[in-house]
């Protein structure tokens, strides 16, 4: 019943977001992005970082009158851990979708912001790599939906993004409290 409580309060903030951002007057922006990231599972002992990759598109609705604007993107990321005392490691991949508040300062031509939001993410591979070349696979054993929380700052360009973020799961990997948890470096490019 408190899953379905965490869900329904991830869609009415998704909900409003989105509806912020359809009252933008201008054109949206289009972009891709493109990044690494340093991935770990919460609350699983002997468990190291990973690295894993992100890319995907965006989009992002200026609020009128604010330096403000609203960014949803489609995302493929990579999740997971190494265990710490072999070369084993889990892999989790996602379609993410992240809905995200920006808020810019100053108005220079490089300027800094910081973004927060929900996301929500939907399992697309999930495995366990023994180290020496056998995998199995996970479907099943884990959580076909994640959801969690994004918070960063970057700064922008004319057509470029560089921005540093957080991404934490709030919704079990498996059912025993762990939870994705990645720090990205994230390089985007506008049309």
């Amino acid at each position: 019943m408190k899953k379905n409580y965490k869900i329904g309060a991830l869609g009415i903030v998704l909900i409003v977001l989105t509806s912020i951002a359809s009252k933008a007057q201008n054109l949206p922006e289009f972009g891709v992005r493109v990044g690494i990231n340093s991935a770990t599972i919460t609350n699983l002992e002997g468990t190291d970082r990973k690295t894993g990759l992100l890319a995907g598109f965006y989009i992002e609705f200026d609020i009128p009158e604010s330096q403000s604007s609203v960014q949803p993107e489609l995302l493929y990321v990579q999740y997971g851990g190494k265990d710490a005392n072999s070369d084993a490691s889990q892999l989790f991949s996602y379609l993410q979708i992240p809905v995200l508040l920006k808020i810019g300062f100053g108005d220079e031509e490089v300027k800094p912001n910081m973004f927060f939001g929900p996301y929500l993410g939907f399992s697309v591979k999930s495995e366990f790599d023994n180290g020496s070349g056998g995998t199995i696979d996970l479907v099943g054993a884990v959580n076909d939906i994640d959801y969690g929380m994004v918070l960063g700052a970057g700064v922008d360009g004319d057509k470029f993004q560089l921005s540093l973020r957080y991404t934490a799961g709030l919704n079990n990997i498996y059912d025993e409290g762990e939870k994705n948890s990645a720090i990205a470096l994230v390089f985007g490019i506008a049309f």
